[in-house]
Order: structure tokens, then sequence, then C-alpha cells
């Protein structure tokens, strides 16, 4: 009979997991007999298995692949995790060595705080930017390619929202405060400003590495929130910022395996070293930002590009 209660305890715990929702965890799917539940900063995980069986717990962070992983043991486990999503795998081991394991996603909601610092004409510059970790997943959630396969695909990353706007408010100030001056819009001293945050403060990391796939275009909230990310995101980040701040055009020029940020500076002399980038649409000239090195100025990016054509693409999303 014992043995029976055991098979049974197993077979349920084979069909999922519960995740008790509350206020701050939720769970996205709904199986049964694991529960999650909060006291304060901690999540405590706990299974509901005979007390003669082994159990280890497993969490990654689902939104960083490169993150270190959590190992638990015991029936009821407790860990603190930040605001972010989160894998739990629960493995039970029976006393003659059989093994199940049963997997879940949970996200665990709150405020995220993000500290910057970089570097502008010599001065040393730093903001902190705080997010809700829903807006983050909001994003996360889209369904899009995650790639760009036609033109219009561009635009959808390009986001004027809330958040684009509080952090250009943020970049606004630190300019005043690091000049004495207030920024002035559609220049190209601002927009070196904005392409200095995101080639410094902006860690460059490939998709493989902070999403586990060869391509995967970021939203500009996710690359705050991840603090990472590759030519892509970071163009699309320094786009929206600008769009953000009132620039009247921007965008993103593509190259082959390559992307940069794009801006209509009207009154603007390229002074530089590299090769320089730029197109003339509608009567506005565009010069590319290169987001991945603090060592290109505005329009300019490495001479290995020298032969390559790049497409510029115009435009942003505004989002309420």
């Amino acid at each position: 009979m014992r043995r029976m209660i055991i098979a049974v305890l197993l077979l349920a715990i084979t069909l999922g997991l519960l995740f008790v929702a509350t206020t701050t965890y939720r769970s996205v799917n709904t199986p049964s007999d694991v529960e999650v539940t909060q006291d304060g900063g901690l999540l405590t995980f706990s299974v509901n298995a005979d007390v003669n069986t082994s159990v280890d717990w497993e969490i990654s962070d689902v939104m960083n692949t490169a993150a270190q992983h959590r190992m638990l043991s015991g029936h009821t486990a407790t860990v603190s995790l930040d605001p972010g999503r989160y894998s739990v795998t629960c493995t039970i081991t029976d006393l003659k060595g059989g093994v199940r394991s049963v997997s879940d996603t949970i996200s665990v909601q709150g405020a995220v705080d993000r500290t910057f610092s970089w570097t502008y004409d010599g001065q040393p510059c730093i903001i902190t930017y705080t997010m809700d970790y829903s807006d983050v997943e909001t994003y996360y959630n889209k369904s899009v390619s995650r790639g760009v396969s036609k033109e219009t695909d561009i635009y959808q990353y390009i986001v004027v929202d809330e958040n684009t706007r509080r952090l250009a408010d943020k970049m606004m100030d630190s300019y005043t405060l690091i000049t004495g001056m207030a920024p002035v819009i559609d220049s190209a001293d601002y927009a070196q400003f904005v392409l200095s945050f995101c080639q410094d403060a902006i860690e460059y990391v490939t998709d493989s590495s902070s999403r586990g796939q060869s391509e995967y275009w970021k939203f500009p909230l996710e690359t705050l929130y991840d603090s990472n990310g590759d030519c892509e995101d970071t163009s699309i980040l320094f786009a929206s910022i600008l769009s953000a701040s009132g620039y009247s055009s921007v965008g993103v020029f593509l190259m082959p395996s390559h992307a940069l940020g794009a801006v209509a500076l009207d009154d603007y002399t390229p002074q530089g070293n590299g090769t320089l980038v730029s197109s003339e649409r509608n009567g506005h000239m565009y010069y590319a930002a290169e987001t991945t090195s603090s060592s290109w100025s505005i329009g300019y990016t490495s001479s290995s590009f020298l032969d390559s054509i790049p497409l510029l693409y115009v435009g942003h999303q505004e989002l309420i």
C-alpha cells in the first residue's frame, strides 16, 4: 500500500506544478502539486511528496541565460529572487532511485532599479532608472518576429512610450548637469551624448549569450532591464531615446551582419575617423551612430564596412 501511495504521488507530480498566485508572483502555466508562497522578499517552494523522497530544485533566469542557476534541496526551499522571469524545475528521487522531474515558469513582479554610468567629453555621468517588471514582461511577451524580414518590422522596435520618455528626461537632466546648458534638440552634440550612453553604459552582449538564440531583437525596455545588448538592440535604444527627446527623425541603418543607429542632422559637419555612413532621405541628411564602441563619433563606423551598402529605415512607434 505504501508503494502504491508513493507511486500515485509521483504520478501526480509529473502532471505539473501549481504556483499559487499572489500580487507579486504569478504562474505562466496552471499545473498541480508544487506551491509557491511569498514572505517579504523571500520565495518559498514546497512540494507534496513522500517524506522518504529527496527533492532538488533548479531555478534559472529565463531573461538572462548567462546568469548562474540556483540549486536548492528539500521538500521546502526558500530563496530570494529579484523581479524577473524564472524557470523552476523540481526533481524528486524515490528510495529505489526512480526520478521524476517537472518544470514551470514563474514571473516575479516588482520595481527594478538600474544604475548606468558612462563618460561624455571626459566627464563621468551617472543616472539611476526605475522600471516596473510588468512593463518589461509586456514587451517580452509581444508576438513579433524578433528579427527584421521587411522594412516595416523595424518601426515596432523603435518605441516611444512612458518608459523611454522618463529615460529621455533623465538623460537631458544629466546633460544639463554636465554641460551647464539645456540640450539643443536635433543637434549633433546632444545626439553624441546619447550615443556615448549607448556605447558605454550598455554592455555589448550577443543574442546567443543573453537570450540563448542566434537572433533576438530587443525593445528598448528589454535592453535597459538587461543592461546589455548587441548592435541592433543599442541602435534601437539610441533612436528611441532621441525620438523621445523630441528629435524630428530617427531610424536604423542595416548592413550585412550589423546595425547602426540613424539620426537626421541637417547642420552637421562630420569629423572623425573610420568609414562615414550617411544617407539623404526626403531632404534630410541622416548620419549613422555606431553604438558598439566608444571610439566612434556620430556618422562613423569601422573601416571594415567601407564596401558595405547601408540600408536606411526611418520611423518609430509612438505609444501612449
